[in-house]
């Protein structure tokens, strides 16, 4: 049968589901909660966004509050000069502690260029930069202290984050200010995470004697087992790693910030193991993936074993080489609930929403990302397979629906469903592999002239 479809119909109807079926047939389960998604008209959802779960997830995000008191990091009292030069890692330190001690507030960070070490975040501190701030982090490996931390997936003890905070609640970091990363090249290197660290889990090393300081990279920004974080209106420059990497966190809001292209693996957005996230307004420039959703690695992310969920991608703007929004790798703790709408992907990405890993055995988690908008883009989904008995070859479906079709019948034995309720752009597609993964059609914004089912 085929159709033709209005331009109207695919900007609004387009959908992936990711999901785990127990059979060698479509749950009907996961079919009609896809066909509620589908079919709810956007009037019917009291909020932003076309869809009542994403709307409660936007609503019950908590976001942090401060009282309105100012702890300037040039005060004499704290003694940070914004030289270029001078080091700031202690004024940073005393200005935040004092913050924290009286209750919270707002540690301001002025015009001017301050070299700092890692910056640590306590709770109740909203670390601010004003326009024209820029936090330059230094190559002084001294200046970043050993820290519980993740490297893909895996926990071990790093050099700090940047900007770190372990265990904190309410806290964040504003402004219009910016942080540059290029200063840490001399001590942030390495990534050889199979040679590394994975040897120490096979062993049974436990996370705080996992040292790989000095021989595996360090993430820009991390909060980590924290509740009720806000990253807001920064802008992140050279990192060499992962630019926002929340680990184990509740409550995170990642608003109006720019990432830029950096280097190898300097993805924009990572949460991870992480409870009610919104990532929206932002501009997310990466030398990797713009966003990917992780839930932890292997033996490592089972032991953890801790998902992340309830996800809004909304309003931001995606510029880089390879994944717009990746769920994975590193998602054995299982990923859930996630809704992305109204994300423009610029040229260059390679792929405007995949999945990278194999879910969990035995797992009956689903994954759900609802509307992507994508740009002038000419590869919708990748399969990723693995040498564990998945896909042997990427798989990368283009717009034209009748040789997506061609492309995953090549690869996969496909089961397509399509009833009145759901329009043709919307119907799913479930691709059976070993642990029956499936995975719907994304549709982008081009007119598509026939859809085959």
């Amino acid at each position: 049968m085929t159709r033709r479809l209005s331009r109207r119909q695919v900007l609004t109807t387009g959908a992936i589901v990711v999901g785990v079926a127990a059979a060698s047939v479509a749950s009907p389960l996961l079919f009609k909660e896809f066909q509620a998604l589908t079919s709810t008209p956007h009037t019917a959802a009291s909020g932003p966004l076309p869809w009542l779960k994403a709307n409660r997830i936007l609503a019950n995000t908590v976001v942090p509050a401060f009282p309105n008191t100012n702890f300037v990091v040039t005060h004499p009292a704290y003694g940070a000069v914004g030289d270029g030069q001078t080091d700031n890692t202690a004024a940073f330190q005393k200005a935040i502690a004092t913050c924290n001690a009286a209750g919270g507030g707002h540690v301001v960070v002025p015009a001017g260029t301050y070299v700092t070490g890692a910056i640590y975040l306590k709770s109740n501190v909203d670390l601010h930069l004003d326009p024209g701030a820029t936090l330059m982090f230094s190559g002084d490996a001294s200046r970043y202290p050993l820290v519980l931390t993740r490297y893909e997936g895996i926990e071990c003890m790093n050099h700090s984050p940047m900007i770190y905070a372990f265990g904190e609640k309410n806290i964040a970091l504003t402004g219009s200010g910016t942080l540059d990363a290029s200063g840490t090249a001399p001590w942030n290197h390495g990534g050889n995470r199979a040679g590394v660290l994975e040897p120490l889990v096979a062993r049974g090393v436990p996370p705080h004697r996992r040292n790989v300081a000095g021989k595996l990279r360090s993430s820009f920004v991390q909060p980590y087992n924290c509740d009720t974080v806000l990253i807001q209106g920064v802008t992140l420059r050279h990192s060499l790693f992962w630019q926002l990497h929340p680990t184990l966190c509740r409550h995170v809001t990642v608003d109006g910030v720019t990432t830029h292209h950096s280097g190898m693996n300097s993805d924009g957005c990572d949460p991870e193991c992480c409870d009610h996230v919104v990532i929206k307004n932002s501009t997310l420039l990466a030398g990797d993936d713009n966003i990917a959703i992780k839930s932890g690695r292997d033996a490592d992310g089972r032991r953890v074993n801790v998902p992340t969920q309830n996800v809004v991608i909304w309003n931001n703007q995606f510029e880089g080489p390879v994944g717009a929004i990746c769920l994975g790798s590193e998602m054995t703790g299982g990923i859930q609930n996630v809704y992305a709408y109204n994300n423009p992907v610029a040229r260059n990405s390679e792929h405007r929403s995949r999945c990278t890993s194999r879910p969990p055995a035995n797992s009956s988690t689903q994954y759900s990302a609802e509307p992507i908008r994508c740009v002038a883009s000419t590869k919708a989904v990748l399969l990723s397979g693995s040498s564990r008995g998945l896909l042997r070859s990427t798989s990368d479906i283009s717009l034209n629906w009748a040789s997506a079709l061609r492309a995953i019948r090549s690869r996969t034995t496909a089961k397509w469903l399509a009833s009145p309720g759901i329009s043709l752009p919307s119907f799913l597609c479930f691709i059976h592999w070993e642990r029956c993964f499936c995975v719907s059609c994304l549709i982008v914004e081009r007119e598509v002239k026939e859809a085959t089912h």
